[in-house]
């Protein structure tokens, strides 16, 4: 840091801060964000050594998880292993140095922002968080599609390649996944603090173990209902949004998104801030799909202008299972 620095702060030595107040203020811009810690200890040698307590205790620790952060779906120009992520709320990007993917499958997201590995040598499911690298491991893809050898390989293609059609959960620890079994089909599963919020054509399914049940969640439950009228032609859609309001078991419909737009796709829902890009209209849902036959990818934009009054009747219905983590 140049000397003249700390004159311009006010007289204030920022450089030479002691281990007590750097690892103070490390520890409230980490409950922010862990970019923002990666910044704050880029700063200088006495900043990087006053934050040095600060280290994740494994994949699991929720401090150091990137829920703001979305991995893009392509790679740097340069290098098959640095990848872009794009935070969902101010439109920042940076380039992080992954485990090549294409030695994986990539199984999907979780709400915090880890990533659903399976290596497509030995068919390990692993959690890793793309911040700090770490891994952790869950039972293998045998026990979670049934299968083994070519079959195996076959259904973990198609398992990346679209939305599954059941349910397993398994945390850390377990030897085996556990298939949940339910009278109608499954649209849309998402997990969110701790439970798994499932979506079919009548209920709003919860599941989650005790200790879930004794906290409720944090943020706000977003539910996009979007159908294409049959009167009209194929690439119109009629988009509702309703806000989740979970104590109740009860939903809100919301008139705009507050300036923000939801991409919606087979696998999973994004919301961010209209200010990422200047082609992003506020208040819109973008409803992304992709034709397997002729690999031609559309995209469709709903303005929330044109609600559905009907998107009623949905209720909650909890479900309790102890092999979810919490």
């Amino acid at each position: 840091m140049a000397s003249a620095a700390p004159q311009a702060l006010g007289g204030r030595d920022w450089a030479n801060l002691t281990a007590g107040p750097a690892g103070a203020i490390a520890e409230r811009v980490l409950s922010n964000d862990y970019v923002d810690l990666l910044r704050f200890r880029a700063v200088c040698r006495a900043w990087r050594a006053g934050s040095a307590h600060l280290r994740a205790h494994g994949a699991l620790d929720r401090r150091f998880h990137p829920p703001r952060w979305t991995l893009l779906p392509f790679a740097s120009a340069t290098s098959r292993t640095r990848r872009l992520f794009l935070n969902v709320v101010t439109g920042e990007t940076v380039l992080l140095v992954l485990p090549d993917l294409r030695s994986c499958y990539l199984l999907g997201h979780t709400a915090e922002g880890l990533l659903v590995l399976c290596r497509k040598g030995t068919h390990a499911v692993q959690l890793l968080n793309p911040m700090t690298g770490q891994l952790a491991d869950l039972p293998h893809a045998a026990s979670l599609l049934r299968s083994s050898g070519d079959a195996l390989r076959h259904k973990l293609r198609n398992l990346e390649a679209r939305a599954a059609s059941f349910l397993s959960v398994a945390k850390p620890g377990d030897l085996q996944w556990t298939r949940l079994t339910f009278h109608d089909g499954i649209i849309s599963a998402l997990p969110f603090q701790g439970r798994i919020f499932l979506v079919n054509s009548k209920n709003i399914s919860v599941v989650g173990t005790a200790a879930s049940q004794a906290q409720p969640p944090r943020r706000t439950l977003i539910l996009c209902y979007h159908v294409r009228p049959a009167d009209e032609p194929c690439n119109h859609r009629r988009c509702s949004v309703y806000r989740v309001k979970l104590d109740s078991r009860d939903m809100a419909s919301l008139a705009t998104l507050q300036g923000k737009a939801l991409f919606t796709g087979t696998r999973r829902a994004v919301l961010v801030s209209a200010a990422v890009s200047s082609s992003i209209d506020d208040d819109t849902v973008y409803v992304c799909t992709y034709n397997e036959v002729t690999h031609q990818l559309k995209v469709m934009a709903c303005d929330l202008l044109f609600l559905l009054p009907n998107c009623k009747g949905l209720s909650f219905k909890f479900v309790a299972t102890n092999r979810v983590a919490g």
